[in-house]
């Protein structure tokens, strides 16, 4: 069984609280790495990328060209997000990418499952646990806490259309990065209910996704065993295609422009 796989993202972040990696080069760099990836996995028959600060799409829609394989279905989405307060974070705006790709995005419209993935990482375990999600019938709603029932993992989680529009959106108008309530905080909350409602949750299996980035809020990669990270990234590179990374910034350089990227691309390659 192949999965829907929606990925997040906001190439120029603006001026939301919490985020220390804002460079808008470094961060295209992230994005294009990990669409790489993706592309390249085949237990995802559909991608959705959703960016909502208007920013132009034509690399990735270069690199889907040049590098997707015959079966994924591919669909690229940019917005410009309506203004909100500053102090309600990126973890407010990610909330509005997942609204709008609900709203808007055509290869969901029919999806009954949905993986929400954070558009600047890639899961390099993901052929291994997938398998092991789709032996039995898909839940509601598969997420893993850090703290249960407060907080969940919301950089990978999967989720019915049903459980997205009826448990997630309610709860993210409760997020205010400002005041410490955060998507994470606001994905357990929906869990919860849900479950109370009789709806069927599990964790992921094999001891979750690995998530292979660096996060934006401090700018400091996710620690995870240096022969694991490494073995990791070898078969990500022989199965998907992706360029073998040893260091986790972009490879491209601060000071090109946006318009430089597509001449970049045979760095993915």
């Amino acid at each position: 069984m192949h999965s829907a796989l929606l990925l997040t993202a906001t190439v120029t972040p603006g001026d939301v609280i919490f985020c220390d990696r804002r460079d808008e080069t470094v961060r295209l760099g992230d994005y294009l790495h990990a669409f790489r990836f993706w592309l390249g996995e085949s237990h995802v028959s559909r991608i959705v990328f959703v960016e909502n600060s208007g920013f132009n799409l034509a690399p990735f829609t270069e690199m889907m060209t040049r590098y997707r394989r015959d079966d994924p279905k591919v669909e690229l989405i940019s917005f410009v997000k309506p203004k909100f307060d500053a102090g309600l974070g990126k973890s407010y705006g990610e909330a509005k990418i997942i609204e709008h790709a609900l709203a808007h995005s055509e290869l969901l419209r029919d999806d009954p499952f949905v993986v929400k993935a954070t558009g600047r990482y890639y899961a390099t375990n993901f052929f291994k646990v997938w398998p092991m999600v789709v032996q039995s019938k898909l839940p509601d709603v598969m997420a893993s806490f850090y703290v249960y029932p407060v907080e969940c993992d919301s950089r990978y989680f999967g989720a019915s259309v049903t459980f997205l529009r009826d448990y997630f959106l309610p709860q993210t108008e409760r997020i205010n990065d400002a005041e410490g309530f955060y998507f994470e905080h606001a994905l357990a909350a929906a869990v919860v209910t849900a479950t109370e409602d009789g709806k069927q949750y599990r964790p992921w299996p094999g001891g979750g996704l690995l998530v292979d980035g660096v996060q934006a809020s401090t700018n400091t990669t996710y620690e995870y065993s240096r022969l694991k990270r490494t073995l990791y990234r070898v078969v990500a590179s022989l199965r998907n295609g992706v360029p073998l990374r040893l260091k986790l910034e972009a490879p491209m350089c601060k000071t090109c422009s946006r318009e430089q990227y597509v001449s970049f691309l045979p760095l993915f390659t």
